[in-house]
């Protein structure tokens, strides 16, 4: 026994390799396990692998491939999560760069044809404005239609342009700086397109400087007592009899010798606002619905311009027609608590003898919107509503405008 320790000491110390060798080397499982790593070991491994050399086993070179892929999705991640946010900024600030943008060439283009105004970015994006463009968006408008019936009927072109493709484009731009003008006089464009109309009409055939003046000219007229039409009419005249001579010499051509320049003057605005208003209407002319429910207790005739509506006190009372609200308050002449509203072709309507109105001045209402409460105020012997359609200042029948809004 103590020969095969000493044998066994001796082989390690002259052949360190050995002492990697199995412990119980002389067992068959110990064999043929050296054997199988033996024969791994020295075949050739396949192409595209390599040996470990911790386990000896062949491994695949794939860790470069597969660090490739991961770093390019990477990428790929974080460029669609760039292209996310940039898309995002973009639709945040693409329509105020827009407007900002527009605004400066618009203002641009009036300093240089002395126009001097800066012309708000966010007129360009306001809703109401963007309804007032819709009257002259293209040639086949009712706006545009509206300024050549009106020169048609002077016997003038309506754009002094090369093309009425370059008046429509030179109009659009103006329209911004009228709508501002307009705002700043208290007037709602959106509401009242015969001011807007008549605007851009005396920009075709006043100077620049006094036909900014209409808007001001306008609303004092109308604040004597004016109608519309004639509230229209003694602006333009006012603008036109500016400067002395006449601001437009083209009118003066066309008045006859033995008629004075002033009455002719009149004369020609007021055909002209009268062409304005018959192209306007039938576009802008609303569908009117009928207010409240109640049994109709009194018809339109001579001496009462309305129809009244009985129902029991606190039926609701809805706006008959989108539009803004002019007047909500208390009616000196017997209608107790009223609210007018004025629409869009410069129509109005008006609720009488309401127990509460739910609606302020200058308000802008939607149809079918909830105005007042059905009362018994004022001159009254019942709870009803009194309700009237004025068109040009003229009552209309309301029963056959809103059964006509109703077949349709």
């Amino acid at each position: 026994m103590h020969n095969y320790w000493r044998s066994m000491l001796l082989s390690l110390y002259s052949d360190p390799k050995n002492m990697r060798k199995p412990r119980h080397s002389s067992s068959s499982r110990a064999k043929s396990r050296t054997k199988s790593r033996v024969r791994k070991k020295t075949s050739l491994p396949p192409r595209g692998t390599s040996i470990s050399p911790n386990s000896g086993y062949p491994v695949r070179l794939r860790r470069r491939k597969v660090r490739r892929k991961h770093t390019f999705r990477k990428r790929l991640r974080s460029l669609l999560f760039l292209l996310i946010v940039l898309w995002f900024i973009f639709a945040i600030v693409a329509k105020p760069v827009g407007y900002f943008l527009r605004a400066v060439q618009y203002s641009f283009i009036g300093w240089v044809r002395t126009e001097y105004l800066w012309i708000k970015p966010q007129t360009l994006a306001d809703e109401k404005f963007q309804e007032t463009r819709d009257l002259i968006d293209d040639l086949n408008s009712p706006g545009i239609q509206a300024l050549i019936a009106a020169f048609r009927q002077d016997g003038q072109l309506w754009c002094t342009l090369e093309s009425s493709q370059q008046c429509v484009q030179d109009l659009k731009r103006r329209l911004s700086l009228i709508y501002q003008d307009l705002s700043r006089a208290g007037i709602n464009p959106a509401s009242d397109p015969h001011a807007v109309i008549n605007t851009l009409d005396l920009y075709q055939s006043g100077s620049r400087g006094g036909s900014r003046r209409f808007p001001q000219e306008y609303i004092a007229a109308k604040e004597q007592g004016k109608n519309s039409l004639e509230a229209l009419v003694r602006g333009r005249l006012r603008v036109l009899n500016n400067d002395s001579p006449l601001d437009t010499p083209s009118f003066r051509k066309q008045c006859p010798p033995q008629q004075r320049k002033s009455d002719c003057l009149i004369i020609q605005q007021r055909d002209r606002v009268r062409a304005i208003q018959a192209i306007l209407q039938p576009y802008l002319q609303p569908e009117f619905i009928q207010p409240t429910e109640g049994e109709l207790s009194q018809g339109f005739h001579l001496y009462h311009e309305g129809i009244d509506l009985a129902n029991k006190i606190g039926t609701p009372i809805i706006a008959a027609a989108e539009g803004e609200v002019i007047f909500s308050g208390w009616d000196e002449w017997g209608l107790g608590k009223l609210v007018k509203i004025r629409h869009k072709d410069g129509s109005t309507t008006v609720y009488g003898h309401n127990r509460e109105l739910l609606v302020q001045k200058g308000e802008w209402v939607k149809q079918g919107q909830e105005i007042a409460k059905m009362g018994s105020s004022g001159n009254s012997t019942g709870p009803h509503l009194h309700f009237e359609i004025r068109i040009q200042g003229k009552a209309i029948d309301p029963e056959t405008l809103v059964k006509d809004a109703n077949n349709q």
